[in-house]
């Protein structure tokens, strides 16, 4: 019995988030990318560039927080790493630009805080010398909080465009053995698909189970 048609283009058709020399392989290939990969996917948590979750053979998929084309490769399969160490690197001019653009919104920010701030002296002062009415007053000082909001939303954007910059650079979680490198340079790959597989160390094992 033949195999229709539309169940062999499902799995033709190329996976996205798939390194594009996995994308060009046959159907077998291709299904057998997709099951590795979901079954070692990373569990991601907000507070770190790489994360390494156990599997069942005590291996660990190691992942990108943030989509962009692989730059730098700085491991190779056998290789013995340590916690902390730079294994793979991203593309990361458009983040780096995306900082510059956050500095430049955090420094006009900062000045028209300043601005609304003397202006609200300077009308209270007049207020004073009877120059002025409180209504002048009182939209000085909204005017003011609205820029005090715009200086703290600015703060907050730089941070998360350097956090994002920093994700570009996938560094080790725990000592441990390369087992296996998924990508290579130039490769275009996305957040949370796993890149690199990482076996730890056996007392790093031992004691996680402890705990």
């Amino acid at each position: 019995m033949s195999v229709p048609a539309v169940a062999s283009n499902a799995f033709a058709q190329p996976c996205p988030w798939l390194p594009r020399r996995a994308a060009g392989a046959g159907l077998l290939l291709a299904g057998a990318l997709l099951l590795a990969s979901a079954a070692a996917r990373a569990e991601l948590r907000p507070d770190g560039t790489a994360v390494v979750q156990p599997l069942a053979a005590g291996e660990g998929a190691v992942a990108f927080r943030v989509p962009g084309t692989v730059a730098g490769r700085h491991v190779a399969v056998g290789d013995q790493v340590g916690k902390g160490q730079l294994l793979l690197e991203l593309d990361s001019v458009a983040y780096y630009q995306s900082v510059r653009a956050a500095e430049d919104a955090l420094a006009a920010a900062a000045a028209d805080s300043d601005r609304t701030a003397r202006a609200v002296r300077l009308t209270a002062a007049l207020l004073r010398d009877g120059r002025a009415d409180a209504d002048a007053l009182e939209a000085r000082r909204a005017d003011a909080a609205l820029a005090r909001q715009r200086l703290r939303d600015a703060h907050a954007a730089l941070d998360q465009a350097r956090a994002l910059m920093d994700r570009t650079m996938l560094t080790a979680e725990t000592d441990g053995t390369v087992t296996a490198v998924l990508v290579e340079v130039g490769d275009r790959v996305h957040d949370g698909v796993p890149v690199l597989r990482l076996k730890p160390t056996l007392t790093q094992t031992a004691e996680r189970t402890e705990r």
